[in-house]
């Protein structure tokens, strides 16, 4: 299928797969770089009018807080696992496991509220 300007594909659910696959990496790289001149070069080519300039930046900025968002939660997740597992075959580190969970899962919070 085409997007709504007919000259890209539109993005499939494949291209939001886990984090270790390799494809967020990838829809980053292709989001900010959809042409020469990278998005401002590919609005520029669709339109003059400033405030449409500026719904397709802010609708570009919001994907990609989208997909930097799943691609936390899906890390937070996976660390969770990880944690509780670590608390049977070792419960004497809990405190240090939530601890350090906690932190990881504040700190990327805050970097995503900031971005």
């Amino acid at each position: 299928m085409k997007d709504l300007f007919g000259d890209r594909p539109e993005t499939t659910r494949t291209d939001l797969a886990p984090v270790g696959s390799g494809n967020l990496t990838t829809a980053l790289v292709a989001m900010s770089s959809a042409s020469p001149g990278g998005l401002t070069g590919w609005i520029g080519n669709k339109t003059s009018d400033p405030i449409m300039r500026s719904a397709f930046a802010e609708a570009h900025h919001e994907q990609l807080r989208t997909l930097l968002t799943k691609a936390a939660l899906e890390n937070c997740a996976a660390l969770a696992a990880l944690e509780a597992h670590l608390r049977e075959v070792a419960p004497l580190g809990e405190e240090r496991y939530k601890t350090l969970l906690d932190a990881h899962a504040v700190t990327t919070a805050l970097r995503l509220a900031r971005w």
